[in-house]
Parts: C-alpha cells; sequence; structure tokens
C-alpha cells in the first residue's frame, strides 16, 4: 500500500460565504466568517463530488494549525470581552 503524500499546501484564499451563511451570519450578528478547507475521498457518492475527484481534487485539505489559529483569537476576543465586562468568561488556552 502507497500512502499519498499530502499536497503542497495553496496559498490562503479567503473563501466567501454562501447565501445560507451570509443569512446565518446576520440572524446571530457573528462578528466574522471563515471557511476552512476539508477533506474529499478519492471514491466519494454523488455526482458533483465525483466530478470534483475525477478532476485530481480528492485529498485532505484541512489545516489544523490553521483551525487551532483560529480557534484561538475566538477564544482570546471572547475571554478579552469577558474581563471588560466583568464576566467569568471562557478560559485561553496559551499552546
Amino acid at each position: 500500500m502507497v500512502l499519498q503524500q499530502r499536497p503542497a499546501r495553496r496559498l490562503r484564499q479567503d473563501i466567501p460565504p454562501t447565501r445560507a451563511v451570509r443569512r446565518a451570519i446576520s440572524r446571530i450578528e457573528a462578528r466574522g466568517h471563515t471557511t476552512f478547507g476539508g477533506r474529499l475521498d478519492p471514491h466519494p457518492e454523488g455526482r458533483l463530488a465525483r466530478s470534483m475527484a475525477k478532476r485530481g481534487m480528492a485529498h485532505d485539505w484541512r489545516d489544523f494549525d490553521q483551525i487551532r489559529a483560529w480557534a484561538h483569537t475566538v477564544a482570546t476576543e471572547l475571554h478579552r470581552q469577558s474581563q471588560a465586562s466583568g464576566e467569568a468568561g471562557p478560559a485561553v488556552d496559551k499552546r
């Protein structure tokens, strides 16, 4: 069995929110939006996913360092906001 190497990382691109996500952002008054890369199985079900896989897009595009950095930013901001308002707030992992 040959392990497939992870593809070279592409430059990070900001992916605009879909219409449904824009509505959710508005409804919950979110401060921002981030879309992360996902994973596409080489043999997926569904016409669109199969088409993407046939065009060489079947990879694991997740970037866990980027996800952790985003989560840390969100936690830090929530902690800062809770300190300013005098609430206990969530603990922030300083890793």
